[in-house]
């Protein structure tokens, strides 16, 4: 980011991060798969539906733009691919990269990665993330409740996930070993079963077919908040006793 681009932010570094094991993806797979995503998120919130090349503006040119469309995505998938050094052969298990942002819409920093495809490669997982950075103060959409639900199950539906969460820097800094185990939102898919305690303390969400998203608290989302804080710390002492 340039020096003239550059803003002072006092807010909250949000994240929401999906992940999964070893799972074959081709190509094609994925590229359809991201399409689905842009696609689906550009009709949540503003902020999700223009992308641009990761660290381009539009000003840098109409090249920089990625659209929905297999032959915008393939262009910059491919560029991203892990290729053998002999005969430059793409690399299959070590999956392919996507990584947009939205070039600061608003006043809010969106950037979105995937990595998709990877298998026989540990400790490197698949992986669907947001992070956005909020100004203190700024009005955004993308932490209403009922925005951020949509994008769990946006994520969940096109890439059924093991894990995800919604949390920010300041709220992993604020709970020691929270990385991303837990959140203000916490998405368990349904082969683990939510203990009756789990279920006690907090509210939990329904997405049909795939899981289940448990909400420790329904906003304004501040890691500076103790009530929060703590019942994040109670998910994460649940999650880890499952």
């Amino acid at each position: 980011m340039s020096a003239k681009k550059e803003q002072q932010v006092n807010g909250e570094a949000f994240h929401i991060v999906f992940d999964w094991g070893n799972r074959p993806e081709s190509l094609d797979g994925c590229i359809s798969k991201c399409g689905t995503l842009l696609q689906r998120l550009a009709n949540i919130s503003p902020l999700t539906s223009q992308w641009y090349h990761s660290g381009k503006w539009p000003e840098d040119g109409e090249k920089f733009k990625v659209d929905p469309t297999d032959d915008s995505l393939r262009k910059w998938i491919v560029r991203s691919v892990n290729r053998r050094d002999d005969n430059k052969e793409i690399i299959p298990e070590l999956g392919y990269d996507f990584n947009v942002w939205n070039a600061g819409s608003g006043e809010t920093y969106v950037n979105l990665r995937v990595h998709c495809g990877v298998y026989e490669c540990d400790p490197v997982r698949n992986q669907c993330r947001v992070d956005f950075t909020v100004p203190q103060g700024e009005p955004n959409d993308l932490l209403h409740l009922v925005t951020l639900l949509k994008v769990f199950e946006i994520v969940v539906k096109i890439w059924n996930p093991e894990k995800g969460v919604f949390g920010s820097f300041q709220l992993m800094q604020a709970i020691p070993g929270l990385k991303f185990h837990a959140g203000w939102l916490t998405y368990f898919p349904d082969n683990v079963r939510l203990g009756e305690d789990l279920k006690s303390v907090v509210r939990v969400e329904a997405i049909d077919g795939f899981g289940h998203v448990v909400i420790a608290a329904e906003g304004p989302f501040s890691s500076s908040d103790n009530i929060q804080v703590q019942a994040v710390r109670q998910v994460f002492k649940l999650v880890l006793a499952t």
